[in-house]
């Protein structure tokens, strides 16, 4: 049993345990509020692959679609901010790096950690300002430099020892320094109604509330000024400050009853798609074809496990997923393609973004039939 990784308390609870997981984790809800999977230190196969349960596979797409919006949060809140050195830890396939590189091209470096560098694409590992590092960052000890801004986009929730991690990028900024940090946020997500998708997925360590990431700032020496958080994410600008010891609230005794809800809201919503995914099946069937999939993600995989029937489709489109097929079909990796297609009908496989997905399809094919995955 591993002691809380906020608190130190040694005897967090178990609470769930989350559907499908590989690794048999169980998830404890400690006495300071913070929510953990044990065991940890067991981590996946790091193979991409979808899924809608704990075993959603090594594919980080997240990091992608938020590096524009975590820094227009950053320039939003810090007026007339030029960083000299940039520290990215966990590039994943360097989104924010090149929004960096762009928005500042006279920068004088960034550093990118990734373990997985392979990802990286090669405009990013041969830009000649970009130093890559291709380590975990619980192995990388020391920085030659000290960076103005250090940035982690749903990375801190994947680490073993994320407490120490912080304390390591409080040596490394400098004194004026900003750390920019986002997580998935834990309570707006358990809050979906409709939700179908298990959250607590095998490559996550911790799982983080506004409250709780706070406190772990906190604990480590950063001092929280900007936040912001929506269903799916918590979003922090830091600066260094005091170490802050963590106080008693109401964190658990308010997530204990809705993790409770949540783990009996995603079973009767699996059994309810069921119906839903013949009433999908017919819909396609009678519009005809060609018929793509927009979005190859976890709600896909959550309908293809309910029954959806594949063989209707031509192909997926999704700018995020490294996979070249899904369940057979082909992955278009570009949205222009679905005018090459020239569909009849579009299936869209997204909840946060359904609607910009919607409107993507009518315009690159007018007159295409769009069915949004819940009706």
């Amino acid at each position: 049993m591993t002691p809380c990784l906020l608190c130190g308390s040694p005897n967090p609870k178990p609470l769930y345990q989350p559907l499908g997981t590989k690794r048999g984790i169980t998830v404890y809800l400690c006495k300071c509020g913070l929510l953990q999977s044990q065991p940890i230190g067991v981590k996946g196969d790091g193979i991409p692959s979808t899924s809608a349960d704990a075993s959603y596979g090594n594919l980080r797409q997240g990091k992608i679609s938020r590096a524009q919006p975590n820094l227009d949060f950053l320039r939003r809140n810090v007026l007339r901010f030029r960083p000299g050195k940039v520290l990215d830890v966990g590039a994943s396939r360097g989104a924010f790096v090149s929004s960096v590189l762009e928005t500042w091209p006279d920068i004088e470096g960034v550093v990118a950690i990734e373990p997985y560098p392979e990802l990286l694409p090669d405009e990013v590992t041969g830009h000649y300002k970009v130093e890559v590092v291709g380590l975990p960052i619980e192995e990388v000890s020391h920085f030659k430099v000290s960076f103005d801004l250090a940035y982690l986009s749903h990375t801190l929730e994947h680490l073993d020892t994320p407490p120490d991690t912080l304390k390591k990028l409080r040596v490394a900024l400098s004194p004026n320094g900003w750390l920019l940090v986002e997580v998935p946020n834990i309570r707006g997500l358990m809050g979906i109604l409709d939700i179908v998708e298990e959250l607590y997925l095998d490559k996550h360590v911790t799982h983080f509330s506004l409250s709780t990431l706070r406190k772990m700032l906190g604990v480590a020496g950063f001092r929280p000024l900007h936040f912001q958080a929506d269903q799916e994410n918590v979003t922090v600008l830091a600066q260094l400050g005091k170490v802050i010891p963590i106080k008693d609230d109401y964190e658990a005794a308010s997530i204990r009853p809705m993790l409770q809800a949540y783990a009996s809201d995603l079973v009767r919503n699996r059994e309810l798609l069921k119906g839903r995914v013949i009433r999908l099946n017919h819909t396609i069937r009678r519009e005809g074809r060609p018929a793509l999939i927009s979005g190859g993600g976890r709600i896909l995989s959550a309908l293809v496990e309910a029954g959806l029937d594949v063989l209707l489709f031509d192909g997926i489109v999704d700018p995020w997923l490294p996979l070249d097929e899904v369940y057979g079909l082909p992955v278009l990796s570009k949205p222009s393609m679905i005018g090459y297609v020239k569909p009849k009908t579009v299936l869209v496989c997204s909840r946060s973004s359904g609607d910009a997905m919607a409107a993507e399809a009518v315009g690159w094919m007018p007159g295409v039939q769009v069915i949004r995955w819940w009706e």
